[in-house]
């Protein structure tokens, strides 16, 4: 009788061991699984630095560009006003001048502007009826009426 109880305890430890050794290679799968994912992580993690690296660049070579382009708006601003301050200046409305035209209560006057480079940009000067006028579809406008807007420099092809 004892050595069955010995051979039923053998057994039993057995079947607990095989259990103990199949959860065992279970966990080596798991962990071989986590450590796969692991891998696939960092080398995604690798790629998305390189490409934000690569955004970063760009955005540095556009912000760049934005700057000098400011610089050059700010600089061709500059020459123009040069321009204008040594040209004898009309008021919006001088009719009499043949660069000024009127029509539909719109006055207008476009003026050739050459800066130091050579190139020649067209600044265009636009007087608006006042808003009492825009009500009153009939009126005309009349220079003193007018709000000056201004639209250039605009540069023009070369001829």
């Amino acid at each position: 009788i004892g050595l069955v109880s010995e051979l039923r305890e053998n057994i039993q430890r057995r079947r607990e061991l095989v259990d103990q050794i199949r959860e065992i290679e279970q966990l080596q799968s798991h962990t071989q699984d986590v450590r796969d994912r692991l891998q696939r992580l960092a080398a995604n993690r690798i790629r998305m630095q390189e490409r934000f690296n690569e955004e970063e660049k760009k955005r540095d070579e556009v912000d760049e560009r934005l700057t000098r382009l400011i610089a050059n708006i700010e600089r061709d601003e500059s020459r123009v006003i040069d321009v204008e301050r040594r040209r004898p200046t009309v008021p919006v409305g001088h009719y009499s001048d043949p660069s000024f035209s009127a029509s539909n209560g719109m006055v207008t006057k476009s003026t050739e502007v050459k800066a130091k480079d050579g190139s020649i940009s067209r600044v265009i000067n636009i007087g608006v009826p006042s808003e009492h006028q825009f009500a009153d579809p009939d009126s005309k406008a009349q220079p003193s009426d007018l709000h000056n807007l201004r639209i250039g420099p605009i540069r023009l092809p070369p001829a």
